[in-house]
């Protein structure tokens, strides 16, 4: 291959975009190529439905220039080598190009199985994660909320009633209800800064050799409430537990130590945000499992079924446990 030949290879695509990587020049990249105009944002929210301020559309060359810009801003703010660096841009053909980052998806690691974590990556990598989040809410901080989470949860319960009625329905219920009873006022204190948007396993990536953690995709970054990155890792990371695969004990250590790195939460935006992400896993992943055949046909609907019949019951019971629902204070050699 000569300096100037391309090699590319299409990683991934849905009907918003179609993502690849490659290498130019020697330097390997990654990319993205807007196929939506206007393009649909993915809000991850947990009850996205309560929150109706979020933009819900963009067109794509705005898009293109939000994430631009988005990434040079974080990168200015942040450690720069935990941010793929932008390579270019093209508004005609909506794509964007970034270095490509040295590193495993913290979700294909979790996938791998504990046998294959003994040296504890995955805490080691969510200790790391916590810390970064924390840096970007304490850097882009200019305000504070006082959060209505009465009125928020109050909506969120009654969506749950309008649902059909089930067992997980019953239960969601009786969280979100319990949540509403334990908070000390009707509005809870919540900062607003820079949020990530969409603060999930899948866009970690952790470079052992280095112990560096590196975020990728910034295309919902915007000033929100602290508690709205807080809640989507909370749900990103309970979700796992109805894979029977992934080990309950290891999402423990790993959700115990990005509580560790993010540092101290007030006991009413942490049960807040737990009520968020525990009455959604209810809601709605049983019935995602139940329709599984119909997305993937005849072997999804077997599969779908057996999961139904054998497991899913203790699935679920183990993802909304209330094992952490407290923000350990870190010492001071974690701060």
């Amino acid at each position: 291959m000569t300096e100037n030949e391309v090699e590319l290879e299409q990683s991934a695509s849905d009907t918003r975009s179609v993502r690849c990587s490659g290498r130019v020049l020697r330097r390997e990249f990654f990319a993205k190529v807007l196929l939506a105009d206007p393009y649909p944002l993915n809000v991850v929210v947990p009850w996205k439905e309560a929150f109706s301020s979020s933009p819900e559309w963009r067109a794509a060359k705005e898009q293109i220039e939000f994430e631009w810009n988005r990434t040079l801003e974080l990168r200015r703010t942040l450690i720069p080598s935990s941010i793929a660096q932008p390579l270019g841009r093209s508004l005609e053909t909506t794509t964007l190009a970034w270095e490509k980052i040295n590193g495993v998806p913290v979700l294909s690691l979790l996938l791998r199985g504990r046998v294959l974590d003994r040296s504890g990556m995955t805490a080691a990598a969510m200790f790391h994660a916590g810390a970064w989040l924390r840096t970007l809410h304490q850097k882009t901080a200019y305000d504070s909320e006082l959060l209505d989470a009465k009125e928020i949860l109050t909506f969120v319960l009654r969506v749950i009633q309008s649902q059909k009625p089930s067992t997980y329905v019953q239960q969601a219920r009786a969280i979100v209800q319990e949540a509403i009873a334990k908070l000390g006022a009707s509005r809870i204190s919540s900062a607003i800064a820079l949020n990530h948007g969409d603060f999930t396993l899948a866009n970690l990536m952790w470079d052992e050799h280095t112990e560096q953690i590196s975020v990728v995709d910034f295309e919902n970054a915007m000033p929100n409430g602290i508690w709205q990155d807080l809640s989507t890792m909370a749900l990103s990371l309970r979700k796992q537990l109805l894979n029977p695969l992934v080990s309950g004990n290891q999402i423990r250590e790993m959700e115990k130590a990005f509580w560790a790195g993010y540092g101290e939460v007030s006991p009413d935006l942490l049960s807040f945000v737990y009520a968020l992400a525990i009455s959604r896993i209810l809601v709605y992943y049983p019935n995602r499992v139940a329709s599984r055949g119909e997305r993937h046909g005849w072997i999804g609907a077997v599969t779908g079924s057996l999961y139904r019949s054998f497991l899913q019951g203790s699935m679920v019971s183990r993802s909304v446990q209330p094992w952490s629902m407290r923000a350990p204070i870190p010492s001071e050699t974690e701060r």
